[in-house]
C-alpha cells in the first residue's frame, strides 16, 4: 500500500465549506471571463446564467462560457441546461426582458392556500407572501393585522379584519405583480411616505418617458416609532428607504420624493438628537436631491396602501399590453411635472381603487 498525503480530486459531499468552495471556483472562472470583456454572466452556485441582448451575442457568450469550463476540467449537465430563452424561472421569481415577478406556481399556492386556523399557518403563509414583498405595493400595511397573531402572548381569533387582510394579500397575487429590472446607467428616483402605522418607500427609474417601479420596501413602526413627530416619522422614512435600496443607490445621484417640506433643509436641523444624527450621517454618504410634494398629492406612496378589490382568473397574457394609468397616479404625475425640469409620466400595472 502506497504512503503519503492524499488528496481528493473531487468535491466531496457533506463537507462543511463545500458550498461556499464551489462558489469560491465559479466566480474566479467568471471574473476571468470579465477581464478578457465578457460581462453579463452571473453565478449562483451551481448555476450559471447568461444575458445578452441579440442571438449573436448570446452565441457568443455561451462559447466562451463553455471554452472556459473546458479548459478547467467543469463538466455541465445537459438535461438541466436551457438556451436562448427569453424568459426563465428561477430562485422563485420569472425574469424576463425588463421585468420580474413571483413564478406561476408560488401564485397559485399562495391564491389557493385556505384561511389559517393556527398561528403556525399564519406564519407559513405571511413567509412565502413575504418572500416577495419587495414586489408587493404597502406590504408591511396590509399584513399588519396577520403579523399581531404570531407575537408572543397574543391569543389567536381569526376575525373579520383578518379575512379582509388575507383575502385583500391574495388579490394582490391574483394580479401578478411584477417590476423592472434595474438600468444601471440611469438615475433612480425614490418616493417615500410615512403614516402612524407604516413606513414606505418605491425605488423608480423612467423608461421611455414613464417611471416605472423598480422595488417596494415597507416596514410596520414599532410601539415606540409610532411615537415620532411626523417630521422625524418622514426623515425616517427616508433613512430605512436608502438603507433598503443602497446597492441600487450607493455612489450614484438620485432623486428623493418626500411630502415634508421641511425635510429639504435636514442639514439645518438645529441640535438633532442622538439618533436623528446618526440617520442624517448614513444619509451623508449618499449623493441626492430631495423634492417636495405636498401629501395630498403624494397620491404615488399613498397607492400602497391600496389593493384591488376583484378577483380576476390568472392570465399569462403579457401585463404590458394591459398597463393602465390610475387617475390618483396621474395626479402624482402632473405634481412631479409642475417641479421638475423634465416631464414624466408614471405607470403601474392593473390596480383598482379600493
Amino acid at each position: 500500500m502506497p504512503f503519503g498525503t492524499f488528496a481528493n480530486r473531487r468535491l466531496v459531499f457533506g463537507l462543511k465549506t463545500a458550498a461556499s468552495v464551489f462558489q469560491a471556483l465559479v466566480d474566479l472562472l467568471i471574473d476571468e471571463l470579465k477581464l478578457s470583456g465578457t460581462t453579463g454572466i452571473y453565478a449562483y452556485q451551481d448555476d450559471i446564467v447568461i444575458g445578452a441582448h441579440s442571438f449573436q451575442e448570446m452565441h457568443n457568450k455561451i462559447r466562451s462560457v463553455l471554452d472556459i469550463l473546458i479548459k478547467y476540467n467543469l463538466t455541465l449537465s445537459p438535461e438541466k441546461c436551457v438556451f436562448f430563452k427569453s424568459t426563465i424561472d428561477y430562485l422563485g421569481f420569472n425574469i424576463s426582458h425588463n421585468k420580474i415577478q413571483p413564478i406561476t406556481s408560488n401564485i397559485l399556492k399562495i391564491t389557493s392556500f385556505q384561511p389559517p386556523r393556527t398561528v403556525k399557518q399564519v406564519r407559513r403563509f405571511l413567509g412565502l407572501c413575504g418572500f416577495y414583498r419587495s414586489l408587493i405595493p404597502g406590504f408591511a400595511e396590509l399584513t399588519e393585522c396577520l403579523t399581531q397573531l404570531t407575537r408572543k402572548n397574543v391569543p389567536f381569533q381569526w376575525t373579520p379584519t383578518h379575512q379582509e387582510a388575507f383575502k385583500k394579500l391574495q388579490d394582490v397575487f391574483f394580479t401578478k405583480p411584477f417590476v423592472r429590472l434595474p438600468d444601471w446607467d440611469k438615475p433612480f428616483v425614490l418616493n417615500t411616505d410615512a403614516s402612524g402605522q407604516a413606513i414606505s418607500g418605491i425605488l423608480l427609474q423612467e423608461h421611455e418617458g414613464k417611471l416605472h417601479p423598480i422595488s417596494y420596501y415597507s416596514k410596520t413602526l414599532s410601539n415606540s416609532e409610532r411615537n415620532y413627530p411626523a417630521i422625524k416619522l418622514e426623515l425616517f422614512a427616508i433613512y430605512k428607504s436608502v438603507q433598503a435600496f443602497n446597492t441600487c443607490l450607493y455612489n450614484t445621484n438620485f432623486k428623493i420624493l418626500t411630502a415634508s417640506k421641511p425635510l429639504l433643509h435636514n442639514k439645518k436641523i438645529a441640535s438633532p438628537t442622538d439618533i436623528v444624527s446618526r440617520w442624517l450621517l448614513y444619509l451623508s454618504e449618499f449623493q441626492f436631491t430631495c423634492e417636495h410634494i405636498p401629501g395630498k398629492e403624494n397620491t404615488l406612496a399613498d397607492f400602497l396602501s391600496r389593493f384591488p378589490v376583484n378577483r380576476t382568473e390568472i392570465s399569462n397574457t403579457q401585463q404590458d399590453e394591459q398597463e393602465l394609468i390610475l387617475p390618483f397616479v396621474e395626479t402624482h404625475c402632473n405634481t412631479i411635472n409642475a417641479t421638475s425640469d423634465t416631464s414624466l409620466e408614471i405607470s403601474t400595472s392593473i390596480w383598482s381603487k379600493e
